[in-house]
């Protein structure tokens, strides 16, 4: 059932347990597709309704096969985070605990709103995101983190220990009860649902406890392409102005110009960007930093040879190792040798 109809419900919080079973119990998930109708390429894309007969039946398998496999909610879990969440789930899964993940998480992605608030014998774990992000994204971000902290023998046994914002509230139907019931059930504790933050009241031990999935190469992995991220947005942010730019990197050059060794690594290093990343914001204007440094030898080269300086002083002064090699670049750019373009300039005055 896609488009969304009166009587669908989306099938977006619900597909990772889809996706365990297909690990776990492959046979019995196509046995549950083939019931009804279902190709799983289809429904496991992120806009997908399907009937509420379809998600009550998939919940009705998960509690059969979680005697078979207990870690099914956990597997989904992980699922969820590779697939949906991206570099993100894959920070959460493999960081060293729940509290270097939240300094990672306000690092690289602000708009979740993740902070963790010191109230002397306990921690609130505090999510407030933005509102570009769905329900189904922050109710399964959390339950990741909970299935973690259950696995470990973390309980939430105090009333309020738990509290989602009123937006992440399965309501609909009758598979909106059996989410609910789901989560109290893992949780240990029922959940409230209040205000605008996800509230996870816990120990200062808990914060801290290794989580199963810890991984620290892959961690490595992840949080280096996150880093990378973060410095080719911050390029993007630093030089909007195309413009700009350019006239940075000729400022550059101009100052290294006599340098034979000073390169596009050098340049790229003064800015603070990687060169695959300038090289990508110059090729959007079609511009090279190989023909924005002829360019800077072009013209002072030519400012030069208009003042009368000496071809053998010019090339030294520009980078090149003999004036040979710089007359022929010259006659390259300019179509005349030094010699005549000096003698051109002399004419003018």
């Amino acid at each position: 059932m896609n488009p969304e109809t009166n009587n669908s419900v989306d099938f977006g919080p619900h597909r990772a347990i889809l996706r365990a079973l297909l690990v776990k119990a492959p046979a019995t998930a196509r046995s549950f597709l083939q019931r009804f109708g279902l190709e799983a390429s289809a429904v496991l894309n992120t806009n997908y309704f399907v009937s509420e007969e379809t998600v009550t039946a998939l919940w009705a398998l998960v509690r059969d096969e979680e005697r078979l496999h207990p870690l099914l909610a956990i597997e989904a879990a992980s699922l969820f985070q590779c697939s949906d969440l991206g570099d993100r789930g894959w920070i959460l899964m493999t960081a060293r605990n729940i509290s270097d993940s939240a300094h990672l998480f306000q690092r690289f992605w602000p708009e979740l709103g993740v902070e963790v608030e010191d109230c002397g014998e306990w921690k609130l774990w505090r999510c407030t995101p933005s509102s570009d992000f769905c329900a189904n994204t922050i109710l399964y971000f959390v339950m990741i983190i909970l299935n973690f902290l259950n696995g470990q023998g973390v309980r939430f046994e105090n009333e309020g220990a738990v509290t989602f914002p009123e937006f992440c509230k399965p309501v609909k139907y009758e598979c909106g009860k059996l989410m609910r019931e789901r989560i109290n059930n893992d949780v240990g504790t029922v959940i409230k649902f209040d205000k605008d933050s996800v509230v996870l009241k816990l120990s200062s031990q808990s914060l801290t406890l290794a989580l199963k999935t810890t991984d620290e190469s892959v961690f490595q992995l992840f949080l280096q392409r996150c880093i990378k991220n973060e410095i080719q947005r911050d390029a993007g942010e630093k030089f909007a102005d195309r413009k700009e730019i350019e006239i940075k990197i000729k400022t550059i050059m101009r100052r290294h110009l006599s340098s034979a060794n000073f390169g596009s690594r050098d340049v790229c290093g003064e800015l603070g960007v990687s060169i695959r990343t300038m090289e990508r914001i110059l090729a959007e204007e079609g511009m090279t930093l190989r023909a924005l440094k002829q360019q800077v030898q072009q013209e002072a080269a030519e400012e030069m040879l208009a003042m009368g300086v000496r071809i053998k002083e010019v090339a030294a002064k520009i980078g090149f190792e003999d004036a040979t090699a710089f007359s022929r670049a010259f006659h390259k750019w300019s179509g005349v040798t030094p010699s005549k373009f000096r003698k051109q300039k002399s004419d003018e005055k």
